[in-house]
């Protein structure tokens, strides 16, 4: 009789509860849906930025090189910053890195002195200056607007800057209240709404209460000229989100690092607003105060090195504003991932990409969605489409990870989101080995598969636990060693026995969130080398659940290697066995082992 030496190859271990079972693996990972950062920051200069070297013109180009913004809103500038060459403006603007600007002029305007000004790191592909409309004089001074070419997005941004009329005089509401009219009015003209990138921030001056003006208040200047397109009641909010609900336009909430909100005196007087479209993606602001900035972990990312305590006073009143976005596009899809790092032993659902589309479907319209996953042997989306209907903007799914085994490190998987509607987006994902010590169980319907692949046969396989040894790697069968291995090309779990049994030993943990009452377990056994002598090796097979040991007749296998002489079986040969465990209870989170266990014919 001839003896063989025997393995638990590709073992598909087919693991049904009444239906089959799917192991967890789990991702983790970063956001990469299309999604183009930029930092933006504003500052009320007061009464000017000084001359080059002065202590107030220092103290701001500092700060603003620290908070490092892509594009720069300065108010309260007076001629004298725009005269010579170099002028004040000019310099700075050099100094920081910024070669594209725009600054408002004093034409149509009450005030003749102070303006307000962009810098950008950016080119300028259009530029607005609001003023009074013709036939009119109503605006202090005028509203600077920009379109920003930023590189990587064709969503660029509208951005205004605003240095409204102080004071609480009876007038100075209603003042302010007009300019921001304006400002609404620039939005209409351009055909901006809620989906668009617009950031509207700068020094609004909003003190005082709500009020609403039945009529032209008394204490306006002479030269005041009162548009003819103002109609009444005049309501004057000291909310500014009050004056944009029809563009979703709401202040960021920008605090100093000690959670203070004032940014000039005990006054909250500059803002930073953006849009819906901006702030569906992830945002956040900060309010600069170099007397708090005193590392560089806490608060936004900042350049360089924390500034001297003195630093914000000395270049101003007020203190500068600043805020980082993502901008979106009208055409394009956002795609979220919910974890930075999970194992791939976590739960199924651990994990979960969000979807959200532009703008909802019309009644009666609809909007499919296709997901795909660079490495579908890592993981996969538990769905490949999602259908969006009227009202729907957004949609997760959770991801489906696929267990490999193998103590690989890191795996990079990219989902991506597409459409015949919008343009695509995709998140990235990093695949870490399990910190499990089984197999998870962690879908109803799916099958836990392992098959070894790219076992090397130089130690035990991850989660598993083999006696015997010595492991001696790969073979085809023509060593004849006694030993571990891994047979074939295409990975297994092999043995070459001797006297001793050797048994390998893996578990499986229930979290599908039900009790499981049945399993179906499969495997291949391959015999890939013959010996001389009358000798029948066998393969075994037990379950364990809640202690209890249960036999699995239906999977042991017993050699019948073909007659010859001693030596490898080509190809070797392959018996498929299917065992079923019924009338069983295995609660969420419990757990099922499994032990196959490979004997020693006699005689040996």
């Amino acid at each position: 009789m001839k003896a063989g030496s025997m393995e638990l190859p590709p073992l598909p271990s087919w693991l049904q509860p009444a239906a089959p079972l799917l192991v967890a693996l789990l991702l983790s990972g970063s956001i990469t849906s299309p999604a183009t950062p930029i930092r933006v920051a504003t500052l009320n200069v007061e009464f000017g930025l000084g001359e080059p070297g002065s202590t107030s013109f220092q103290a701001t180009a500092n700060i603003l090189e620290r908070i490092d913004a892509d594009v720069i809103a300065l108010q309260e500038m007076t001629r004298a910053d725009f005269e010579g060459s170099p002028s004040s403006f000019s310099s700075l603007a050099t100094a920081l890195g910024y070669p594209h600007a725009h600054v408002a002029t004093t034409q149509r305007v009450l005030d003749s002195s102070l303006r307000s000004a962009f810098m950008s790191r950016h080119p300028l592909t259009s530029t607005f200056n609001i003023a009074s409309p013709p036939g009119a004089l109503d605006m202090v001074r005028q509203i600077p607007a920009i379109v920003v070419d930023i590189p990587g997005t064709v969503a660029d941004p509208t951005i205004l800057t605003l240095h409204l009329k102080c004071c609480l005089d009876i007038d100075d509401p209603f003042r302010r209240a007009v300019e921001l009219k304006r400002s609404t009015d620039f939005l209409t003209q351009q055909g901006l709404s809620a989906e668009d990138n617009l950031i509207i921030l700068g020094d609004f001056n909003l003190i005082g209460g709500d009020f609403s003006y039945n009529e032209i208040p008394p204490g306006l200047p002479r030269s005041f000229i009162t548009g003819e397109d103002i109609g009444f009641p005049v309501n004057y909010y000291t909310n500014p989100a009050g004056y944009f609900v029809p563009w979703s336009i709401t202040a960021v909430g920008s605090t100093q690092l000690n959670g203070s909100s004032v940014t000039q005196g005990s006054s909250q007087l500059d803002f930073i607003l953006a849009t819906r479209s901006l702030r569906s993606r992830p945002y956040a602001g900060e309010i600069y105060n170099s007397a708090l900035d005193i590392d560089n972990r806490t608060g936004l990312p900042k350049a360089g090195s924390p500034l001297p305590e003195r630093t914000s006073a000395n270049a101003s009143d007020h203190l500068a504003v600043f805020a980082d976005f993502n901008l979106t596009s009208r055409d394009s899809l956002v795609l979220r991932i919910s974890a930075s790092e999970v194992a791939e032993s976590d739960p199924n659902g651990s994990a979960f990409l969000t979807v959200e589309i532009p703008s909802p479907p019309d009644q009666g319209e609809t909007v499919e969605i296709l997901l795909t996953s660079s490495d579908p042997g890592e993981a996969v989306p538990v769905t490949s489409t999602l259908l969006f209907t009227n009202g729907q903007t957004a949609r997760t799914v959770d991801i489906s990870p696929q267990l490999d085994g193998l103590v690989d490190g890191p795996k990079e998987v990219i989902f991506t989101a597409s459409s015949a509607e919008f343009s695509p987006a995709t998140a990235r994902l990093v695949v870490t080995d399990s910190s499990s010590e089984g197999y998870v169980i962690s879908n109803i319907g799916q099958p836990v598969v392992e098959n070894f692949e790219n076992f090397d046969g130089l130690s035990s396989p991850p989660l598993w636990t083999v006696s015997g040894g010595p492991w001696r790697g790969t073979d085809n069968g023509a060593q004849g060693i006694v030993g571990l291995y891994s047979f074939g090309s295409d990975g297994s779990l092999g043995f070459l026995l001797r006297e001793e049994p050797i048994s390998a030993t893996t578990s499986f943990r229930n979290d599908t969130g039900t009790i499981l009452t049945a399993l179906e377990i499969a495997y291949d056994f391959e015999q890939w080398r013959s010996f001389p002598g009358e000798r029948l090796d066998a393969i075994t097979v037990e379950a364990s659940v809640a202690g209890t040991p249960i036999p699995l007749p239906a999977l042991t296998f017993t050699t019948d290697p073909p007659p010859g002489a001693e030596g490898p079986i080509p190809d070797g040969m392959t018996t498929s066995l299917t065992g079923r465990i019924d009338e069983i209870l295995i609660p969420p989170g419990e757990i099922v082992e499994l032990t196959f266990t490979a004997r020693p014919g006699q005689p040996f």
